[in-house]
């Protein structure tokens, strides 16, 4: 199964403890888990970024002409570059390029099965170190979204839709949330991918100017409180929100996900329950996960604790979100 990615031509990550530049090593870790796990890798990039990422050596490398994109000289390449080279009726991966996969038997065609007829998604697990044996999930958006393009016509032929970029903010909301309004849309139970803790890099002004984009790409997204909020500072975080809540509700089920393991696919529910473990997942709850089952086939027989410690930080940043909005709306 083709994956995509955009590798970025100077990647660089630093070890949390030591300082050393760990950049090149850690991208070579992600590709080689994505190829372990069976996948075909492709990086596709601006055509001025093409002779660097072949000097990578990691991974094979297409160009594009990013013209039509928001940003044409920044980030990665358009999503509509992108489904113009990708094979129109095979199943096909977008993955962003610092996400390490966990060991999955059967994983490639398991994805390849059920990305013919439904969109299938994933969120990381945020860890500190490379290798670390605990993390917390991350909500806000997806980072590996399989599909196949001929099954999505509204999708890609839509210019709001395809000017979106890898590598920039709210593709990674955007293309799922469009993707769904066409075929059934499923998401990968945690532990699946992991992504090495960095510092933001975000442009305040670009993540701004990409959230009212978002909300006029998807007008069926839009609440209450996005219209709340209109004209305040707040109108980006609401227009998050707003997916958020469309993209882990209801709108993402479960479907039976042998040859993974029995738990690694679930229901996004408000009181989901794992017949396994029997832990209560609250909708879109962060938790610290133990997750030994598929980290020693990653990193080695590393020891984990028993059982993890609820996080609270994602639901304390919901919360403040919503309560922003809230008093911004009775103010008006």
């Amino acid at each position: 199964m083709l994956l995509i990615t955009s590798v970025p031509p100077v990647f660089s990550r630093k070890d949390r403890k030591t300082g050393e530049e760990i950049g090149t090593r850690y991208l070579k870790s992600c590709i080689d888990s994505w190829r372990n796990n069976g996948f075909r890798p492709l990086s596709i990039n601006r055509l001025d970024e093409v002779d660097a990422i072949n000097r990578l050596g990691l991974i094979d490398c297409c160009g594009v002409s990013n013209d039509a994109a928001h940003f044409p000289n920044r980030f990665g390449p358009s999503l509509g570059a992108l489904l113009d080279v990708v094979p129109p009726t095979e199943p096909v991966a977008i993955v962003n390029s610092d996400i390490y996969m966990l060991s999955v038997e059967g994983c490639a065609d398991f994805l390849a099965q059920h990305s013919q007829d439904s969109i299938v998604a994933a969120r990381r697990i945020d860890v500190a170190d490379h290798g670390a044996s605990r993390g917390t999930i991350f909500e806000l958006g997806y980072d590996l979204v399989a599909f196949t393009p001929a099954k999505i016509p509204k999708t890609i032929s839509s210019d709001r839709i395809r000017r979106f970029q890898l590598g920039a903010p709210w593709w990674d909301y955007v293309f799922p949330y469009s993707c769904s309004e066409e075929m059934p849309a499923f998401r990968i139970r945690e532990p699946f991918l992991t992504h090495l803790l960095h510092p933001d890099r975000w442009d305040s002004d670009v993540w701004e100017k990409s959230a009212v984009r978002a909300r006029d790409a998807c007008p069926s997204v839009q609440n209450d409180a996005m219209r709340a909020a209109v004209g305040s500072a707040q109108l980006g975080p609401a227009i998050a929100l707003g997916f958020n809540e469309a993209l882990f509700g209801a709108r993402f089920c479960e479907i039976e996900a042998p040859p993974f393991r029995s738990d690694s696919v679930y229901r996004s529910r408000p009181l989901a329950i794992n017949p396994v473990s029997q832990l209560r997942l609250a909708q879109s709850g962060s938790r610290d996960w133990d997750f030994q089952s598929l980290i020693e086939s990653a990193f080695g027989n590393t020891k984990v604790p028993a059982s993890g410690k609820r996080d609270p930080i994602g639901r304390k940043i919901r919360r403040a979100i919503k309560s922003t909005i809230l008093l911004r709306s009775q103010s008006r």
